[in-house]
């Protein structure tokens, strides 16, 4: 008897875990669709205009990425700087599209500080480009944001076919 009960509760147990995982993806889904519609609300992703803060300094607001190769990926770096006088975290980077992919520092950045945000564009079109992205932190209530711009060109250019 005691075998069966214990068998019982393994499996009310099992049933509640699953359940439990289940229903807790749909809420934390719901949370990032609706922090990145509220983030796309105070932030014009498709503008050239930077928004800036007096928490928060980016070294450069544009960085020009030259000419990228259509299908290759260009890495680069830029450094945040917290000016404020509290530690300061990063908590969201939201990109005009899915061809730039940032990666950021999760851990507080000291007072008069900096951070290393890591760039990675992927060419997927050619043309000139501009490429709002925009950083919500921990001490102001609207993101701050700077560009990436540059002409993504075909494969194989004229100009290496004339240096073979």
């Amino acid at each position: 008897m005691e075998n069966r009960m214990n068998k019982g509760c393994r499996g009310i147990f099992v049933l509640v875990v699953c359940i439990s995982c289940r229903t807790s993806q749909l809420p934390n889904a719901a949370l990032v669709c609706s922090n990145a519609a509220a983030l796309e609300q105070t932030v014009d992703l498709e503008s050239p205009d930077v928004e800036t803060d007096d928490a928060l300094r980016f070294e450069r607001s544009i960085l020009s990425l030259g000419e990228v190769r259509l299908g290759t990926t260009r890495h680069v770096s830029l450094r945040a700087t917290n000016t404020s006088k509290q530690p300061l975290v990063l908590m969201e980077v939201t990109t005009a599209c899915g061809c730039t992919k940032v990666e950021w520092p999760k851990k507080p950045i000291p007072p008069h500080d900096s951070a290393e945000l890591r760039i990675a564009f992927t060419a997927e079109q050619e043309g000139a480009f501009f490429k709002k992205i925009a950083v919500r932190h921990s001490a102001a209530k609207h993101p701050v944001s700077f560009l990436i711009e540059g002409v993504v060109v075909p494969e194989s250019s004229e100009h290496e076919v004339e240096k073979r």
